[in-house]
């Protein structure tokens, strides 16, 4: 039985969730503000017809394919977001983060996480978000001085580089699918996927249009474009304040973590009912262990990107007929 959270909690905890891949992210983006704004205006629409089927697939009846598909995308996601917060930290602040502490922070919030459930989760997500809106005000406010308009780039044909504005390690993630999952039916999960989609590409829309304001052409070329813009920025005499936005994007990295475990361990139950059934989870850890070993963190991000293909391929079949 899913808790009895109201849409719109639902939504927000999954858009605070889908805040930490914009902020941390640790590649170029090869793209500028101009074209980058054109493809999230693209890509809403073009996700939300690729996620109508997930409503019908990950129902208690749908295809245990699609359910199975995407527990593993998540389980993949989980290990890149691990990857992702511990690179993130270790690069922003340029000193490694000691193993023990990552592990126990990172533990203790997964324990949180599985402890209180989507409720307690929502409740830190508002916080969260309150916290992240707080932040943004502050980053603005920073880098106002740095501001300028003429830094925009004009492209004179933005529709040849729409593939590149938005990496696909950004749209593949599971987190999409969740408001589909967590809703009481396909509908109302598509009006909530609707709006966390139009969030988060108004938020990345956003985010690479103060970028560039601030950077100019070298903005497509940061490996931290965020946090090279936080860096910046100072309010009177207070002229290091990256290390309050870095604190505050790595509890949503914890956030979008304690979320995904969650709905993992949730996923499971469902297809792991009986005892004889979790006996399938050694192998299936034991592959996640080898995808570890052997596959770097992009090629995961495609593998994870993959079983959600798989899973909307899935949902797309026939519901299986209850027996009489």
């Amino acid at each position: 039985m899913k808790p009895k959270i109201s849409l719109r909690q639902q939504g927000l905890v999954v858009f605070t969730a889908l805040l930490a891949p914009l902020l941390l992210q640790t590649r170029p983006t090869g793209a500028g503000a101009q074209v980058t704004v054109l493809a999230c205006a693209l890509a809403v629409p073009v996700l939300w017809i690729l996620l109508l089927p997930a409503g019908r697939g990950l129902a208690p009846d749908g295809p245990v394919l699609c359910r199975g598909a995407f527990a593993a995308a998540l389980a993949v996601s989980v290990a890149c977001q691990l990857y992702q917060a511990q690179r993130f930290y270790s690069d922003t602040t340029e000193t490694e983060l000691s193993l023990f502490w990552y592990t126990a922070v990172v533990a203790a919030a997964v324990l949180y996480g599985v402890h209180a459930g989507l409720g307690g989760i929502t409740r830190t997500a508002n916080v969260f978000l309150w916290a992240c809106g707080g932040g943004a005000v502050l980053l603005l406010l920073s880098v106002l001085g740095h501001l300028r308009v003429s830094s925009l780039q004009v492209v004179a044909s933005p529709q040849t580089q729409l593939w590149q504005a938005l990496p696909a390690r950004l749209l593949l993630v599971p987190e999409f699918l969740l408001p589909a999952w967590l809703a009481p039916t396909p509908r109302q999960g598509q009006r909530v996927t609707a709006a966390v989609l139009a969030g988060w590409a108004a938020v990345a829309a956003a985010l690479a249009v103060l970028g560039e304001a601030v950077l100019g052409a070298g903005y497509a070329d940061q490996s931290h474009p965020v946090y090279t813009v936080a860096r910046l920025g100072g309010v009177s005499v207070f002229r290091r304040l990256d290390a309050v936005h870095v604190a505050i994007w790595m509890l949503l990295a914890l956030l979008r973590l304690m979320l995904s475990t969650w709905a993992l361990l949730r996923l499971l139950q469902g297809l792991l009912p009986t005892a004889r059934s979790r006996w399938l989870l050694i192998p299936s850890g034991a592959a996640l262990a080898v995808l570890l070993g052997t596959c770097t963190a992009q090629q995961m991000e495609w593998v994870c990107g993959d079983l959600l293909a798989l899973a909307l391929a899935a949902a797309l079949l026939p519901k299986r007929r209850k027996t009489p």
